[in-house]
């Protein structure tokens, strides 16, 4: 009996010991000068909201965004080491408070859904699967994240949300190239748009508000639920359609007028991951 009891409270310590193990690395994940994709966009959305940040948000980690998170870091009491480390990623979260339009919320269906659930799941945040159905399994994972960020638990995923679920990394790191491995790669011609332009709904096809990393795509070329990588830009979901984009054709969405305006037409180089 006490050799049993012995063992049993070895396999306990082991369990703990992995346990904790875990949960240190997931939370020490840094964010830092040299990286690129979607964790340091949405990094980079943060600073912008917070008034540090005036370059845009182009998923890379440059001289720039270091100086900017230096600053923040600086004004906020914190190591000023230009690192994005979980006291300076709560931090960042804390004054994001001003996104607030929903991104997904339970009953959606859609590639936003699933990737969201993967990045959940990929953090230690079990949404009992990755099926792309925002169900209770997935609100409760959300909430669980929303809480040790230090976000208002609603179980709605907002651009707040998002960003600092994004700004934790996907548990994959991108090769040398920049993007990481891809099916294929394109030239387009894209355009941007938003949900406040005239006579535009608000949503996209598979019924997401539309905001920035969702895009419009001739389906026929890149199937809707597509995540991809288009330089300059960042990270996406095609998750819409329209009538005039055709062929080659993309439309990014944006967060504001001035954004899309400023992006004109221009050709862009389209990774399908």
């Amino acid at each position: 009996m006490q050799r049993g009891g012995s063992l049993k409270k070895y396999l306990l310590i082991f369990l703990l010991a992995s346990f904790f193990l875990t949960m240190s690395s997931l939370s020490f994940a840094k964010v830092e000068k040299g990286m690129t994709g979607a964790e340091v966009q949405n990094v980079q959305y943060m600073l912008i909201d917070a008034g540090y940040l005036s370059d845009g948000a182009d998923g890379v980690f440059g001289s720039g965004t270091e100086s900017a998170v230096r600053r923040f870091q600086a004004d906020h009491g914190l190591d000023a080491d230009g690192v994005v480390g979980a006291q300076t990623l709560s931090a960042l979260t804390r004054s994001d408070s001003v996104a607030t339009d929903v991104v997904s919320q339970p009953g959606d269906s859609s590639g936003t859904v699933s990737d969201i659930q993967r990045r959940l799941s990929n953090n230690g945040y079990s949404t009992g699967g990755v099926d792309g159905v925002y169900g209770n399994g997935t609100a409760q994972a959300v909430r669980a994240f929303q809480e040790s960020q230090g976000i208002n638990a609603t179980g709605v995923v907002d651009l707040r949300t998002k960003r600092a679920l994004y700004a934790l990394g996907n548990g994959n790191r991108n090769n040398s190239d920049g993007v990481g491995s891809y099916q294929k790669r394109m030239v387009m011609d894209a355009t941007a748009y938003t949900a406040h332009d005239p006579g535009n709904s608000g949503y996209t096809a598979n019924g997401n508000r539309l905001v920035r990393g969702l895009v419009s795509v001739d389906p026929n070329v890149i199937p809707l639920g597509t995540r991809l990588y288009i330089e300059g830009y960042g990270y996406a979901v095609a998750d819409d359609t329209g009538g005039a984009i055709n062929g080659d054709r993309i439309d990014l969405g944006m967060d504001s007028r001035t954004e899309a305006n400023n992006f004109g037409r221009q050709n862009v180089v389209v990774y399908v991951l």
